[in-house]
Order: structure tokens, then C-alpha cells, then sequence
């Protein structure tokens, strides 16, 4: 009898095949900081072969020649990645990127925004996410950013009460 698993059913003569086991493929597979570090500080002391070995075993071909690419690059970064490894915050991060860069309101219109809500809230009024997408939509609009661009998604939200440090 064949076992109850979420999914697709099971085509009758098949019940007993074993199931594709995913694939360990490092191709895309990215490093903390910290662990980057870690490859070139073992790429410096033992070199290419050894540290391919070490932390790519069993990887030949396309995927090998990538990671030795990377390990090179990364060596020519070592200043900065060395920097940010030894950043608490930072060192398990897999990239750097800066303030700003994904938030497309400007500070000046969050600051506003965290007005507004500190007002509405001293007055006793919760503040749903559904009324800071609307106020949020509304202070794009003002700055002439098209909806298209700016959306105030859950992620937006989130990441707003974050950096406000809001529950």
C-alpha cells in the first residue's frame, strides 16, 4: 500500500521507486561574510587546490572553475570583506547594501510619516497597516512618484516600523 504524502498521487507501479533526492548544486550557493573570510584565509595559507577541496568538495567542471573565480574575487576584496566579517551585525550577511537604496521615500517624507503616526497615536487611534499604506501611497503621490514605482507593500510596512523601531 502506498503511504499518504502531501503532493502529486502516485502513478499505479510506482509506489515503490525512491523518490529524486534534490540536487546539492553549489552553483548558486552564497557565503556570509564570515565564511568568506574563512576561504581566504585557507586560499592564503594552503592554496587553490587545497581550499577547493576543503569547502567545495565533490564539485568538478563549470561549478569548481565558478568557485575559484569567486574565491580570486573575493581575495582582491579581501579589505572589505574582512571589515565586514568582523562587524557583528554584518558578518552573516551574504551582501552589503547601503541605506537608502531599496527605500524609495525619502527621509524627510518617513520622518513625516512617523509624525503623523505619533500624533494619531498620542490621541489614542491605532494605526493599522492598511492607514499607513494609504498615508504612505498618498505622501508618494505628493512626491511624484507613480504607483508603479512605490506600492507601500507588507514588506514596505515592515520594513518602515523596523527602522522606526515601531511594534
Amino acid at each position: 500500500m502506498a503511504q499518504v504524502r502531501g503532493g502529486r498521487p502516485t502513478l499505479p507501479g510506482n509506489e515503490n521507486r525512491p523518490s529524486k533526492q534534490r540536487s546539492t548544486n553549489l552553483k548558486r550557493k552564497r557565503l556570509t561574510y564570515e565564511e568568506k573570510l574563512r576561504v581566504i584565509k585557507s586560499y592564503e595559507q594552503f592554496g587553490m587546490p587545497t581550499t577547493l577541496d576543503r569547502f567545495y568538495p565533490n564539485v568538478s567542471g563549470s561549478v569548481r572553475e565558478s568557485a575559484r573565480k569567486n574565491i580570486h574575487l573575493w581575495a582582491s576584496n579581501k579589505a572589505f570583506i574582512e571589515e565586514r566579517a568582523n562587524d557583528p551585525v554584518r558578518a552573516s550577511h551574504r551582501s552589503t547594501r547601503g541605506p537608502g537604496v531599496s527605500t524609495t521615500l525619502s527621509p524627510e517624507v518617513e520622518d513625516k510619516l512617523v509624525r503623523w503616526i505619533c500624533d494619531l497615536r498620542t490621541n489614542g487611534v491605532p494605526v493599522t497597516h492598511i492607514m499607513l499604506r494609504e498615508k504612505a501611497l498618498e505622501a508618494a503621490k505628493e512626491e511624484g512618484l507613480d504607483h508603479s514605482v512605490f506600492r507601500a507593500s507588507e514588506a514596505w510596512i515592515n520594513g518602515f516600523k523596523r527602522r522606526h523601531a515601531m511594534d
